[in-house]
């Protein structure tokens, strides 16, 4: 039995079936090493995630995973009403105090009350999360994932990542001067731990300015990279993961190419 969130509440629906693409969903343990990319913690990048999938008013990061809800004395619970089903585990499955998640394993467990969903009896159409602690119940969520799309913009929201910038006007691209034949940089320094060590890598190892032929693919890259004798020494120190593709491509496409 699978769970998702995306309700009208929280994040439009354009792509309902974005958990099945692997282009816009990420499991969790991927999710959290391209967040922490921005935050510079993973501590931080935990908490941003959590706020973003649990977010009181606003959800601004959808999640999916295959739960499976364990019931003890089913028939009890049908008869009263304290049944938990996925409706409500879309909506309060992420509770600090009964919701356990594993980042390395991508899987949750929650324990804790039932979860139901309550009516406004002013607002039929409007329902709330009741944990009702009469009945316990426990929810496996295997293959947690994040919507990678919504990430991003988080990260943009809270000014951790730069928004896409707006193309210039057909009038603004008219008026432009005709290009130089040596390639500057096009976009925003990249920010983050991983872009900070790789523009210094670049830099050092293409002096001119840094800037890399566009036949290097990311492979050779990061083999150049791992062989670096001061990234040698510094992962000695405190091991840390090579950058990322996204990340090598934003600083090669700031720094320019040679051809």
């Amino acid at each position: 039995m699978a769970s998702k969130a995306n309700d009208d509440r929280s994040t439009p629906a354009d792509d309902s079936w974005w958990f099945l693409n692997p282009e816009l969903s990420q499991l969790a343990k991927p999710a959290l090493a391209f967040v922490t990319q921005w935050t510079w913690h993973e501590k931080a990048a935990k908490e941003l995630l959590w706020e973003g999938v649990a977010g009181r008013s606003i959800r601004t990061i959808r999640w999916y995973a295959e739960t499976e809800i364990h019931e003890d004395n089913p028939v009890f619970k049908t008869r009263v009403g304290l049944l938990t089903f996925n409706t409500a585990v879309n909506r309060g499955l992420w509770h600090p105090d009964y919701f356990s998640m594993d980042w390395e394993a991508s899987r949750g467990i929650y324990a804790g009350p039932a979860i139901l969903l309550i009516r406004n009896p002013e607002c039929s159409e409007q329902t709330a999360v009741r944990y009702d602690g009469r009945a316990s119940v426990r929810i496996v969520a295997r293959l947690m994932r994040f919507h990678r799309g919504d990430m991003v913009r988080e990260l943009q929201r809270r000014g951790l990542m730069l928004a896409p910038r707006a193309p210039p006007s057909p009038s603004t691209s008219a008026a432009a001067p005709e290009p130089s034949t040596q390639v500057s940089p096009t976009c925003d320094e990249p920010q983050g731990w991983q872009a900070e060590r790789t523009l210094r890598f670049l830099r050092k190892h293409y002096p001119l300015e840094g800037k890399t032929p566009r036949k290097k693919t990311y492979k050779d890259l990061r083999a150049e990279f791992a062989a670096d004798p001061e990234v040698i020494e510094e992962n000695k120190r405190r091991a840390r993961r090579d950058p990322s593709p996204e990340v090598m491509s934003e600083c090669r496409n700031y720094l320019g190419y040679i051809d």
